[in-house]
């Protein structure tokens, strides 16, 4: 009788436990869907990115022939994603998004490492920014670095990943 009552206990402390787990999902994914619903309606319209790099001038002289390339402050040509060494893109990926073919604009197991290892650390010390929602943030958002920008950063992402094949999103990302 005794090992009956002993394990009664330790199934009323898990399920304890578990009911105190269900009411902190459910109490996350409440506050985050209020959020997402208060940040979404003041976000750009992503459909249709009108997204033109500054360019370089140049100016030709009479016959045609080019005399000087002007920029400002970047020197930029823009490329399609043909145009760019397979080595580059593979290299970017590996350091910049790993899983990028896989996730829909936000990689969830990059944002729990990085959760952890800043808790660790005390400090940030790592982040979870994908190619498209630093995409995003350099479309649509501004360099600072808030909480509330990083979640508007994962809402865009995830709009863009609806909208945008993969190769589209690099093609804008790497000019």
């Amino acid at each position: 009788m005794k090992k009956r009552k002993g394990l009664n206990k330790y199934v009323k402390v898990l399920l304890i436990i578990l009911i105190i787990f269900a009411i902190i999902f459910a109490s996350v994914s409440i506050y985050a869907y209020s959020v997402y619903k208060e940040y979404s309606a003041a976000l750009p319209n992503i459909k249709d990115i009108q997204y033109e790099p500054p360019q370089s001038s140049e100016i030709y002289d009479r016959n045609g022939n080019l005399i000087k390339t002007v920029y400002f402050a970047e020197n930029r040509i823009y490329v399609s994603l043909n145009d760019v060494s397979k080595n580059f893109i593979d290299a970017l990926i590996a350091s910049e998004d790993e899983r990028f073919y896989t996730h829909k604009g936000v990689d969830y197991m990059a944002m729990i490492r990085a959760l952890f290892s800043n808790i660790r650390a005390g400090t940030i010390v790592s982040g979870f920014s994908t190619i498209t929602m630093q995409l995003a943030r350099e479309l649509f958002l501004t360099k600072e670095v808030t909480l509330e920008r990083k979640f508007k950063e994962m809402i865009l992402a995830l709009r863009l990943e609806k909208i945008y094949s993969k190769e589209e999103i690099l093609t804008y990302y790497v000019n």
